[in-house]
């Protein structure tokens, strides 16, 4: 068993850091204080687990459980890599990636599959040295008195990937309302709000825009910079409503500190907070 990672802030609901989430203040009965999630890692061979336990000033209960595989065999020299994860809420999602599926020319692609209990998604991601791309779209389809009716579409997205360097990706949608993201960028479509996760767009908005750059730290670990950005209707310059910025540098190979912020022009008071603080893992 690895030692534990501990992951300390004195903003819980502004946590970014853990793919499950943040703790809700909302349903704190006393003060919030620091939250502390403690991570336990089982690792073999191909096979590791993730538990997780939190602590938001009410004690100490389960978050999640993660388990991924790697290196699953398929038939034609084809691999994949399985995540599966509960919450305390139940299944929460199971994702499957392929290994480098070799096409011609030097072009290759991966096949992607996500099922969560309310989505799914399956994905081709072409890629060649040096760049990758992607493109999805997400619908859903339309059955009355169980006959198909057609396809209902909620919009697409359009993914660059720069390998080890970060990604740019652009999300237009049709029905903004079927959007969601988690606290860890990851983003979902469906007409029911998975687990842990939040709207995507705001009144007005209908399309997406983030960059991530990625860099090497002084100090070892990575600097990691995060920009998202909101359009959307009425009258702002080019239809842009609202930012969030997110930047992380590691000052030492355990201790991390991030500032992030955000901005929402269709407000009276645009500059919404501004949250500075560490995570510590050991």
């Amino acid at each position: 068993m690895n030692n534990p990672e501990i992951v300390l802030s004195q903003s819980p609901n502004k946590l970014s850091d853990l793919n499950v989430g943040a703790c809700q203040p909302t349903l704190v009965s006393v003060a919030v204080g620091p939250f502390v999630n403690g991570r336990y890692s089982l690792t073999w061979d191909n096979y590791t687990v993730d538990i997780d336990f939190g602590d938001c000033c009410t004690g100490i209960s389960f978050r999640m459980v993660q388990a991924d595989v790697i290196g699953l065999p398929l038939c034609f020299g084809i691999f994949f890599d399985a995540t599966l994860s509960f919450t305390k809420s139940g299944f929460e999602k199971l994702f499957l990636t392929s290994s480098d599926i070799s096409l011609c020319c030097g072009l290759k692609a991966k096949i992607a599959l996500e099922l969560t209990p309310t989505s799914k998604k399956v994905e081709l991601k072409p890629f060649w040295y040096g760049f990758s791309g992607c493109f999805s779209v997400y619908g859903d389809a339309l059955f009355s008195a169980h006959t198909w009716q057609g396809v209902e579409r909620w919009g697409f997205i359009v993914t660059c990937f720069y390998p080890t360097r970060g990604y740019f990706r652009t999300l237009t949608a049709f029905d903004p309302g079927e959007f969601w993201i988690d606290d860890s960028g990851n983003i979902a479509a469906s007409k029911t709000q998975p687990s842990y996760y939040s709207s995507l767009f705001r009144l007005g908005e209908f399309e997406y825009l983030n960059a991530k750059v990625c860099m090497a730290g002084f100090c070892g670990g990575e600097v990691t910079f995060n920009l998202e950005g909101w359009f959307g209707s009425g009258t702002y310059l080019f239809g842009f409503r609202r930012f969030r910025f997110n930047f992380q540098v590691p000052i030492t190979s355990t201790i991390t500190l991030f500032c992030k912020a955000p901005w929402d022009s269709s407000k009276a008071s645009p500059f919404e907070w501004f949250d500075v603080g560490w995570s510590l893992s050991f």
